[in-house]
């Protein structure tokens, strides 16, 4: 299985969270949604952790995508 990148990581277990919240059985599209809308929401820190400096690389080229295409 295909490792998956710091950001999806953190997307889907805000999706958990959001689906656990709405008492889903399930993690649905619209919970996975919520979880990249969510990645404003997670503080950025200046640190030398790979993984927190490639999130914060993914964060960068999401909402680049998401404000040239609204």
């Amino acid at each position: 299985m295909t490792e998956l990148s710091t950001g999806l990581q953190i997307a889907w277990q805000i999706a958990a969270l959001e689906a656990i919240k709405k008492n889903s059985e399930s993690i649905d599209a619209e919970h996975f949604i919520l979880g990249l809308l969510s990645f404003d929401k997670i503080p950025e820190q200046q640190s030398d952790d790979q993984n927190l400096n490639s999130f914060i690389i993914e964060k960068s080229k999401l909402y680049q995508i998401l404000t040239t295409h609204n």
